[in-house]
Parts: structure tokens; C-alpha cells; sequence
């Protein structure tokens, strides 16, 4: 490990990237992990089909044109003279269309040279390719115009990850494996079984192998490459009794699929690497590398403690065995590895061109005047948000905060004292067993905290030594957050999207919205972008509602209205994409502020619940031990103190929040970075080494008040039977329609 260096203004730096549903970040980090930069370029551009509800795509070029705003952004927010560097908080700022805000100071020249590597995580979005890495659009064929966001100079050649265009060929590949597991499918049935046991028995149309599976059924011309009259002579030559063609004797598919953060690593690196210069170059060019985290996760790459593979046989089982590492990736590298070195083109696009000679320490520079800024391998945004905010001791602050309640008239609401780090829990999964007690500080056992990534959706990632198989929970798959843990991924598909759809579709919202305006200490939340400012007014508002009504805490306004978060079908742990929201307690006093209000807090407690109900899986799975404390990053849980508080008493769980100025997902990627460079031997030191500069986290602790925890009680056995209730009245439907009579929506 290089020495540590003693002049901070001449000491590397490490940027992360991020890339989520409708904005790209960049932040920039020291080597003990003090975030001293930040930009977000939005909104990026959302193309829905026509005619297709449940399609959502965008375009990589202007997914690239993104980052590419927002890690200029980073350099100029980043550029902060070194005595202020150890102490600065977040500093942000919006880079949109290439303007840069911000009231820092701009000595970008300094900062640029002192980066000296990267990695990126997105979402698991599916990225199709040709020939020459032209776009492949994903657009359906019998669409004939775009809803488009923005202009029409791209090719929306990106399925969304929550695009749910594969619904029925997740449901065969399912009905496939449940014959395996039956004993009834033969040997096709028995593969798919054996692979489907790593997503819970259940895929969803989330994953990308379903959509793989829609594009060559409806789009296999324009991204299989192959013609017509190929696909007849081959249709033919089985017709006439002949032996079947083989899927893998097939002509070969002549697109690359990615995913999304694949595709961005490799962008970064791709010139480098097919002039040799590159680490990935040589035989193996930058385009055959894939990040270990998003194959294993979202495209069913078989990765075990013995090694890993592409399996052909459960490829070819589901009509996919014409693919292969020819075009999913052969050169498969776990989190914090070296993809390449920077291209020289998407070093001028990012900003990051030019002599790097100057400004480098010895221990991370050499003599020539163009030191290399090295990609590392990257990982899915929530992977990357579980890196960046399980490691280090939970117990470093004394500040236990105390969020829930009346507020101002309604008791509570202000910031207790306290030592140690279980935070006064009580009632919650793992107690105080494996817990570690040093110098007053509380070091849980990684098995004891789930990280919690929260934002348009909301990903459970939970770590074992040994693997787990929880019904519909994704997983377990093995050592990819570069770690050697095995680890399980819950969610739930709409988080802060379905509480932007309730808000906004309301008719109090605009009254909402004008009043948060006048609060200037709301925001503007996110920049501007999204309803996360009348979010903050809303909490106020809540506790004020509470106080004038006399009650012990805000959480119990909700006592008769209750809501079925599923609008986008149950992830986990039900794992039916069919599951719609619903609404119970509404009154002809619905479109008034108030009313608002309480949708808006009954939705932050229905999404508390799925997370509980996503621990009570795992713990009967047999998760080791309790897990005690939910580790929080992503937008929606760290702008959002209500949201924390719920889920804490709902729980039962600490939630433990980073520093004010650090961002979990950034921090994480900026670890993959300094591991890429060199600077940590393994992932895991930089998660402890990259810890230190963060500050004092926070923590959110249960409500201990007995009436609240019976009101939990009660609303999860309402939860319950709302999901209950809606199957039954499906069924009954069904029925009484006869089959085939009724419309599925």
C-alpha cells in the first residue's frame, strides 16, 4: 500500500459516479473518504412508447452526455483550497446542460490533476449495441410515435430497469423452473430450476434475461442481426423432420447487451484498450469485461466460491442459447478491480484531459506527463450504496436523533443524548448478541446490519458468510460487492416514485407546493427537481397536525387510512410483478390539504412495512443472528428524516445515516476507485479506511412509547390482509368472468 501522504494538497483523489433513474452524479473523495465535491446533471430523457405503459427507455448517449455534465460539475464544486479541505461539507451543485452553479471557488486545473482513478455504478438497465457500438433502438416495432422528454436526436437503445415489458417471459422461465423443482420439466426443467434457486426461485421482469428473451421474440431482426429468410430455412429444415438446428448452432446474435454501468466503464476505457494501452487490453479488450456484481446479480452469470460461468445450459433451456460471453462478457472482474485506463476522448468529455504531471503526490504519480486516470470496475447502484455505507464502526456519533412526533405542539421531536450505538432499541431482531463494546463505541457484526438504498425504488442488501436462499429475494450471490460475502437483495419497486405519483396526482398538491415555496428552509430539495421540498413541508405539517389534536405522536393520524404500496407489483418477498397499490379510509374530505398530509404519511408507513416484512423473510430463511441496524443511503432516506423515523419504529431496527456532506452510493464507487488505484489492498479497507473522514453518522432510534408499537402491530396485520384480500378478490373475478373473459390491465 502506498505510504500516506503528508501535503493534502497534492494527495490523490478518487471520484465516484453515480447514475440513477433520472440524474447522474459525481462526487470527488479524499483517501479517507471526505466527500469535498458534488454535481448532479438532470433530468436525464425518458422515451415511453406509445401505447405501452409499462415500457420505459432512454438513450446511452444522453445517459453519457449526463455524466459527463456532472463530473465537470464535480471539478468546479471540488475545487476548495486545501486548508478548508478536512472540514468541508457537501458541496453541490446542478449541472444542467452544461452550466455549472456554484458559489465555491473554481480552481477546477488543481483538482483535475489530483484524481487519479474512478468507477461508476448505475441502475441495472439493459444497453443493446451493434455493429461498430451504434445504438440498437428497443422501441417496438409496431409503435408508431415516441412520448419523448426532451429532443429526438437519440436512439432510445436502454430498457429500463423497471420496465416490465418481459412480464410473460418471466412468468415462462418461472413455470419452467417450478417443473424442475417438480420433477416434471426433464433436464431443460431441472437447469432452470438450479439457476432460479440465485433469485429466490422466482425471476423477475426486472432481471435482464427475460428482456433478452422479448428482444429476440420481438426484435430479433433489428438486434439479433438475423434476416427473414434465415430464420425460415431454419424453420423449414425442422418442419421437414430434419435435425433440429441447435440453439447454440445458430447464427450467433450480432448486438452486445450491457448493463448500464458496464456500458459507461467501457466507454470510459474502450480507446485505451483497443490501442493495447490499456489494463483490459491485449487479447481481451475493454469491450469483454463485466463487472462480476451486475452479471452474477442481474443476468443470472453462475458465480459460486469455486469460480464462475456463463451457464449455456440454462441459456439454452430458456430459447437464449445463441448467447454466450460473445456478447454478455467474457472477462468477468470483481468490484475495486482495474477495467482500464482512461480514453483519451472521455477524458476531454469529462473534463479530466490534459497534463497530469503536476499536482501528484510520489506515491501516486510517476515521472511521465501523462499519468493515467484508471476505471475501476464498478457495481449496480444499491451494491454500490452497500459498500459505501456498511463499513466502519455504527456506534462513532453520541447524537441518538429523535425525529418522530408532534414536533412543535405535538411533544417529541427534539435530539436526545446518548452513548454507545444501539440507540436505546428495543423490541428489535439480533439484540445486543455478537456486539462488541470499545472505548463506548458499539461495533455491530456485518451480519447484524441490512443496507437500506432508497430512491425511486428501495434495495434490502444483507451480507453472510454463507449463503442464504430466501424465497423471492434475489440471492444469494456470492462476493459481489468485492467482499466474499454472500449477499441478498429484497425491494420494493416503488418507493420514491410512488410517493412523487400520490403527491402530484393529488388535488391539494399545488396548495402543498405553493406553501413549501414560502418556507425557504425546505429547499429547493434535489435542486428543484422532484416534491422532495413539499415532502419537508408536509412533515412539518404533520406534526403540527398531531400537536393541535393532542396526540403522542404524528404516526397515529393514520389509525383508519391505510395504504397498499404494490403499484408496481411486489419485488420481495411476495415476488408477484401482477400485485396493484390500493387505498383504504378515504373521505369526501380526500381532496384537502390534510388528507394529503395523511396519504402522504399512511405511504411512508406502507413502505416501512414492505421492509419489515422483507426482514421477517430473511430471519426465516435463516439470516444469521438479528439484524439490528439498517444502514441508510440514497436520496429519499437521507433528505427524508419522517421516512427514517417510520421505518425505525416500524422496525424495531437503528437506522444509521452518514455524515452530513456524504452521500453512501458516491462513496461507495469512490471506494471501488481507490481500491482500482492501489491506494487499499481490498474493498474491505477502503470500506474501513474510507470511514474515517466521514464525521459523526447519525442515528434514527425506535420510538419506545407502547401505544405507538401497538399501532404497528396493527397496521402490519392490515397490511397483511390488504395483499391478502386484493389476491382473493382477483381470484374471484376471474371466476366470474370464465376463463378468458375478464382483461387483464
Amino acid at each position: 500500500m502506498p505510504s500516506s501522504e503528508t501535503d493534502s494538497s497534492a494527495s490523490p483523489l478518487y471520484l465516484g459516479i453515480d447514475v440513477g433513474t433520472g440524474s447522474a452524479r459525481a462526487a470527488i473523495f479524499t483517501v479517507e473518504g471526505a466527500q469535498v465535491g458534488e454535481a448532479i446533471a438532470c433530468p436525464i430523457r425518458l422515451y415511453k412508447p406509445e401505447g405501452f405503459p409499462l415500457l420505459y427507455q432512454q438513450s446511452s448517449e444522453d445517459i453519457w452526455r449526463a455524466v459527463c455534465r456532472a463530473v465537470r460539475g464535480a471539478l468546479a464544486c471540488g475545487a476548495l483550497a486545501t486548508s478548508t479541505e478536512k472540514n468541508a461539507g457537501r458541496n453541490t451543485v446542478v449541472a444542467d446542460g452544461g452550466r455549472i452553479e456554484s458559489e465555491g471557488l473554481c480552481a477546477t486545473e488543481d483538482i483535475r490533476k489530483r484524481v487519479v482513478a474512478l468507477a461508476i455504478d448505475a441502475t441495472c438497465s439493459l444497453v443493446v449495441l451493434g455493429a461498430d457500438d451504434r445504438p440498437v433502438s428497443v422501441t417496438p416495432e409496431d409503435t408508431t410515435a415516441m412520448e419523448e422528454e426532451g429532443g429526438e436526436e437519440d436512439i432510445p437503445n436502454v430498457i429500463l430497469w423497471l420496465d416490465h415489458r418481459a412480464t410473460a417471459e418471466a412468468a415462462e422461465i418461472n413455470a419452467k423452473g417450478k417443473a424442475g423443482r417438480e420433477g416434471i420439466g426433464g433436464e431443460d426443467g431441472k437447469a432452470v430450476a438450479n439457476r432460479l434457486r440465485f433469485v429466490g426461485d422466482n425471476l423477475s421482469p426486472e432481471n435482464e434475461v427475460p428482456k433478452l428473451l422479448w428482444l429476440k421474440r420481438h426484435l430479433k431482426k433489428r438486434v439479433w442481426g438475423v434476416e427473414e429468410e434465415e430464420e425460415e430455412e431454419e424453420m423449414e429444415t425442422e418442419e421437414k423432420g430434419k435435425q433440429p438446428v441447435r440453439e447454440g448452432e445458430k447464427r450467433q446474435c450480432q448486438a452486445r447487451f450491457w448493463d448500464l454501468g458496464d456500458y459507461l466503464s467501457y466507454r470510459a476505457t474502450k480507446g485505451e484498450a483497443g490501442r493495447g494501452g490499456g489494463v483490459a487490453g491485449g487479447r481481451h479488450g475493454a469491450e469483454e469485461v463485466r463487472s462480476l456484481c451486475c452479471v452474477a446479480s442481474k443476468w443470472m452469470y453462475a458465480q459460486g466460491e469455486d469460480g464462475g460461468r456463463w451457464d449455456q445450459k440454462f441459456l439454452s433451456s430458456i430459447g437464449l442459447g445463441d448467447l454466450g460471453p460473445a456478447q454478455l462478457g467474457s472477462l468477468i472482474r470483481r468490484p475495486g478491480e482495474v477495467w482500464g485506463k482512461l480514453d483519451r476522448n472521455a477524458a476531454v468529455d469529462l473534463g479530466l484531459a490534459g497534463d497530469r504531471s503536476e499536482g501528484q503526490s510520489s506515491s501516486s504519480s510517476s515521472s511521465s506527463s501523462s499519468t493515467p486516470i484508471l476505471v475501476g470496475v464498478g457495481a449496480v447502484d444499491a451494491f454500490a450504496g452497500a459498500i459505501g455505507s456498511l463499513g466502519g464502526p455504527l456506534g462513532e456519533t453520541p447524537a441518538v436523533c429523535r425525529l418522530e412526533g408532534g414536533g412543535e405542539g405535538g411533544g417529541g421531536g427534539k435530539a436526545e443524548r446518548g452513548g454507545g450505538g444501539d440507540g436505546g432499541r428495543k423490541g428489535g431482531g439480533g439484540g445486543d448478541e455478537g456486539r462488541q463494546r470499545e472505548g463506548g463505541r458499539c461495533h455491530v457484526p456485518m451480519e447484524a446490519r441490512l443496507a437500506l438504498i432508497s430512491g425511486t425504488s428501495t434495495c434490502h442488501l444483507s451480507c453472510s458468510p454463507s449463503p442464504v436462499f430466501c424465497p423471492n429475494v434475489w440471492g444469494p450471490f456470492y462476493d459481489v460487492l468485492g467482499t466474499g460475502a454472500w449477499v441478498s437483495e429484497g425491494g420494493i419497486s416503488a418507493s420514491g416514485k410512488l410517493i412523487d405519483l400520490l403527491l402530484e396526482s393529488h388535488p391539494a398538491y399545488l396548495e402543498a407546493q405553493r406553501k413549501a415555496r414560502l418556507h425557504e428552509e425546505f429547499g429547493p430539495w434535489q435542486h428543484g427537481h422532484g416534491t422532495g421540498y413539499v415532502q419537508q413541508y408536509l412533515n412539518k405539517h404533520l406534526a403540527s397536525m398531531a400537536g393541535a389534536r393532542g396526540l403522542p405522536s404524528l404516526a397515529l393520524l393514520t389509525v383508519h387510512l391505510h395504504v397498499g404500496p404494490d403499484f408496481a407489483g411486489n419485488r420481495s418477498p411476495i415476488g408477484d410483478p401482477a400485485l396493484t397499490g390500493s387505498l383504504i379510509g378515504l373521505g369526501l374530505d380526500a381532496a384537502s390539504l390534510d388528507a394529503l398530509a395523511l396519504l402522504y404519511l399512511a405511504t411512508l408507513q406502507a413502505l416501512a412495512l414492505g421492509t419489515q416484512h422483507i426482514l421477517e423473510a430473511l430471519h426465516a430463511a435463516g439470516h444469521p443472528g438479528g439484524i439490528s441496524h439498517l444502514c441508510v443511503s440514497g436520496g429519499l432516506g437521507l433528505k427524508n428524516d419522517l421516512f427514517c423515523q417510520v421505518h425505525a419504529d416500524v422496525t424495531h431496527c437503528t437506522l444509521v445515516l452518514p455524515p452530513a456532506g456524504t452521500e453512501g452510493v458516491l462513496l461507495g464507487s469512490a471506494m471501488l476507485a481507490a481500491t482500482a488505484a492501489g491506494r487499499y489492498a481490498t474493498v474491505q479497507e477502503a470500506m474501513r479506511g474510507m470511514s474515517r473522514g466521514t464525521g459523526e453518522r447519525r442515528l434514527v432510534c425506535p420510538c419506545e412509547d407502547p401505544r405507538v408499537q401497538a399501532f404497528y402491530a396493527g397496521k402490519r396485520d392490515v397490511f397483511h390482509a390488504m395483499r391478502e384480500d386484493q389476491v382473493r378478490y382477483r381470484a374471484r373475478m376471474k371466476e366470474a368472468m370464465g376463463e378468458g373473459g375478464g382483461t387483464e390491465v
